[in-house]
C-alpha cells in the first residue's frame, strides 16, 4: 500500500523505509544490502595458504643430504632422546683426556662448524664432534625441544660413547648445558672451554634469549603450523637472510662470508624435520642456567671471548668473570660470534695450551690466583637437594620433584619412580609425530635405524595412510 507523500520528501523523512521495502514507490528499486563477503574473504585465505604450500614444496623438494667436512670416522648412537649422527677422530696422546665439541644453536648450525679446529685438537686427543637432536645428520623428529632435552643428550653421549672424563668444547648457548652438566654430574666432565656462553643468569635478572617475550607461546605455537609456520621459517632461513646474519653478526672479516659457507648453512637448515627445534630457540625453551651454576663448578675452565661481539658483548665476558674468578678468559681482536672460524690458528692454539696443563696444575694456580681454596656450595639455584657423594655423581635428578625424608635408621630416603633410577626418558616432552609433505619419516635415518628405534614410551596416536595400514611417523 503506497503512502500519499511527495518523493522527495519520502527520500528525507523516510530513507531507511525506502531501502527496506516498508515504502515502496512506482519505478523505485530498493539497493541490495551487502554484508561482509565472507565467500570472497574464505577464497582468498584459501590462495594464501595454498600458495605458502606450494612455495614451501619448491624449497623444500629436492633438497640434497647434508655432508659433514670434519675428518674422522661417521657413527651413529642411539640415544634415548633419538638417533646422533657423529664423528670420531685422533688417537689420544698418554695423560691427555677425549675432547667432546658442542655446537651452537640456531638455524643451519651443526658440528661442521669446528672444520677448522676438529682436526687440529685430533692430533693431540682422541676427539668426539656430534649433532645436537633436530640440528645437522642427527635425528629431526617433531617433537617440542627445551633445554632438558641436549642437557640429558649430552649426559648420555658422555656416559656411553665416551666412556671417561672428557673435555667439552661448547659455543654459545650450548655452554650453557656443558655447564648444567659440569655441575649435575661433575666425573663426567674434566674442564670446560666455552666460546662466547650464552644462557640464563638469575642474578642479574636475565632469562637468555628470546626475541619474542611474553608473548612465546603464542609465538611458539605459531611458528610451529605446518603451513605457515614453515614458510616463515623458509623466509628467516632463505640463502640472503643467512649472508646478512654472518655479516652483521658471525665474521669481522667479511670475505669469510663464502658461497659455500652460506650453501652448507642453508642445505642444514632444509634438511627435512630442521625446522622444529628453533621455534624453541626464539621463545627461550632451549635456555638454560649458566651464571650462577659455573659460579659452583670445581671444573677449570676458559672462557673465550670475540672482541667485537654483539650478541654477547663484552658486559657479558665480565658478568661471567665475576661468577668464576678462577675461569681464564681471553679475547681475540677483530672478532665477532665465530672466533673459532674466523681465527683459528689463535683459537686453536689458546686451547691447546689450556689442555695441554695438568688439571692439578690449572687447579692450583686458579686457586693460588684469587687467593682461595675451592670450597664451593653443591647446589645450583635451579636445584634444592642435598644427596650423598655416590648419588650425586651417579644419579641424575634434574627435572624430579622429590622430598627427601628421613629414614627410621638415620639417612635419606627418596621416593623415586624406578625407570627414574634406571634410563633417561622423555618426560616434558611434547611429541607430534606428523607426516612429511613428500610423504615418509621426518628423521631421514638409514633404514637400520629406522627399524631400530625403541619409541617405548612415547605417546602417539596411529593414523589411517592414503595407501591403508597404519602409520607411525
Amino acid at each position: 500500500m503506497f503512502e500519499s507523500i511527495e518523493t522527495k520528501e519520502l527520500n528525507v523523512a523516510h530513507p531507511n523505509d525506502l531501502e527496506t521495502g516498508k515504502v515502496r514507490l512506482p519505478g523505485y528499486t530498493p539497493s541490495r544490502r551487502v554484508g561482509f563477503p565472507w565467500g570472497r574473504a574464505l577464497l582468498g585465505v584459501g590462495l594464501v595458504y595454498g600458495g605458502l604450500a606450494a612455495n614451501n614444496r619448491r624449497i623444500w623438494s629436492d633438497v640434497p643430504p647434508l655432508q659433514n667436512k670434519l675428518s674422522g670416522e661417521v657413527h651413529y648412537y642411539r640415544s634415548r632422546q633419538g638417533v646422533i649422527f657423529y664423528k670420531e677422530a685422533g688417537q689420544a696422546e698418554e695423560g691427555h683426556a677425549p675432547v667432546v665439541f658442542l655446537h651452537g644453536i640456531g638455524a643451519g648450525n651443526y658440528s661442521c662448524e669446528w672444520e677448522a679446529n676438529f682436526k687440529a685438537i685430533a692430533a693431540h686427543h682422541k676427539a668426539y664432534a656430534f649433532d645436537l637432536l633436530g640440528f645437522g645428520n642427527s635425528e629431526r623428529p617433531n617433537l617440542k625441544y627445551t633445554a632438558e632435552v641436549y642437557i640429558k643428550q649430552l649426559t648420555e653421549f658422555l656416559d656411553n660413547v665416551v666412556g671417561q672424563p672428557a673435555i667439552v668444547i661448547a659455543s654459545s648457548l650450548s655452554s650453557s648445558y656443558a655447564v648444567q652438566v659440569a655441575f649435575r654430574r661433575p666425573t663426567l666432565i674434566q674442564k670446560l672451554v666455552l666460546m662466547e656462553p650464552t644462557g640464563i643468569f638469575l642474578s642479574a635478572g636475565e632469562s637468555g634469549p628470546n626475541l619474542v617475550g611474553s608473548l612465546s607461546g603464542a609465538v611458539f605455537a605459531f611458528l610451529r603450523l605446518p603451513v605457515i609456520g614453515k614458510a616463515i621459517y623458509s623466509a628467516v632461513t632463505s640463502r640472503p637472510s643467512i649472508k646478512g646474519f654472518m655479516g652483521s653478526q658471525m665474521f669481522y672479516d667479511k670475505s669469510l662470508v663464502t658461497p659455500d659457507r652460506i650453501e652448507q648453512h642453508w642445505l642444514s637448515a632444509h634438511q627435512a624435520g630442521a625446522e622444529y627445534a628453533p621455534p624453541s630457540f626464539l621463545t627461550g625453551l632451549l635456555n638454560a642456567e649458566i651464571g650462577e651454576t659455573l659460579s659452583k663448578i670445581e671444573q677449570p675452565v676458559m672462557i673465550l671471548w670475540g672482541s667485537d661481539s654483539r650478541i654477547t658483548p663484552l658486559t657479558k665476558r665480565q658478568e661471567l668473570s665475576k661468577k668464576n674468578p678462577k675461569a681464564r678468559v681471553e679475547t681475540l681482536p677483530r672478532t665477532l660470534l665465530s672466533i673459532n672460524q674466523e681465527q683459528p690458528e689463535e683459537f686453536n692454539r689458546l686451547v691447546l695450551e689450556f689442555l695441554g696443563q695438568p688439571v692439578e696444575d690449572q687447579l692450583q694456580a686458579q686457586a693460588d690466583t684469587v687467593g682461595f681454596i675451592q670450597n664451593r656450595p653443591e647446589v645450583a639455584p635451579s636445584i634444592s637437594t642435598q644427596l650423598p657423594p655416590f648419588q650425586k655423581e651417579e644419579l641424575d635428578y634434574s627435572g624430579v620433584e622429590w622430598t627427601p625424608q628421613r629414614s627410621e635408621r638415620g639417612g635419606s630416603r627418596f621416593q623415586l619412580p624406578p625407570f627414574q633410577k634406571e634410563e633417561l626418558d622423555y618426560s616434558g616432552v611434547e611429541w607430534t609425530p606428523q607426516r612429511s609433505e613428500r610423504g615418509g619419516s621426518r628423521f631421514q635415518l638409514p633404514p637400520f635405524q629406522k627399524e631400530e628405534l625403541d619409541y617405548s614410551g612415547v605417546e602417539w596416536t596411529p593414523q589411517r595412510s592414503e595407501k591403508g595400514g597404519s602409520e607411525l611417523v
